[in-house]
């Protein structure tokens, strides 16, 4: 039996509301700033991304990318050289192919790449 009030007799439950998000610009338009940004360090002598802000590896397994709050085995502790690149992406190796031609292994020593690269 349900209980009624107002328009209608039946009582229709809690009412749902939509998480919205106000402010920034609709998924087609350019960021302007309102985007989250998203800042790595590339590894090229690995191929390894860690995302900064969520402590994350990005790293090759066999022909797949996986994600990792550690480090594989077969991977060394201590990586090496990185570059600092910032993204509007959570995904960094969608951009790998680029980075790789890029910041190609043992170059950073001769070259300013420590500084965060924008994407």
């Amino acid at each position: 039996m349900g209980v009624g009030w107002g328009k209608g007799s039946e009582y229709e439950g809690p009412q749902k509301t939509k998480n919205v998000k106000k402010g920034g610009p609709p998924p087609h338009a350019p960021a302007h700033g309102y985007r989250a940004k998203y800042q790595y360090r590339y590894y090229p002598s690995c191929s390894v991304y860690f995302d900064t802000g969520r402590r994350l590896y990005f790293y090759m397994e066999g022909a797949n990318w996986q994600v990792s709050a550690s480090l594989p085995n077969h991977l060394p502790v201590k990586l090496g050289d990185y570059v600092g690149i910032e993204m509007d992406t959570d995904k960094p190796y969608i951009h790998y192919h680029e980075h790789k031609a890029k910041y190609p292994p043992g170059q950073l020593k001769n070259k300013k790449y420590k500084k965060w690269a924008n994407q």
